[in-house]
């Protein structure tokens, strides 16, 4: 699975030197405020949820830290 940054950088390929490093920049905010947006929604714990639903939980907290990889905001 590619990070964010690194799908930033393969769009930029298609962009002037000027324009792609803004470009990356907006995708790579965007992208992150999303996934910030997707985390307040999702429990803090798994009291609630039965072990399906704390792996699922596990399984999608960790899908978008490794989207977000590397990234400093």
């Amino acid at each position: 699975m590619k990070s964010i940054k690194e799908k930033a950088e393969n769009i930029q390929l298609g962009y002037d030197d000027i324009q792609a490093p803004a470009i990356g920049r907006g995708f790579v905010l965007g992208a992150n405020y999303v996934l910030d947006e997707i985390e307040k929604l999702l429990p803090k714990d798994g009291k609630p949820l039965n072990d399906t639903g704390k792996v699922l939980l596990w399984r999608i907290k960790d899908t978008i830290e490794q989207l977000k990889g590397g990234l400093s905001k």
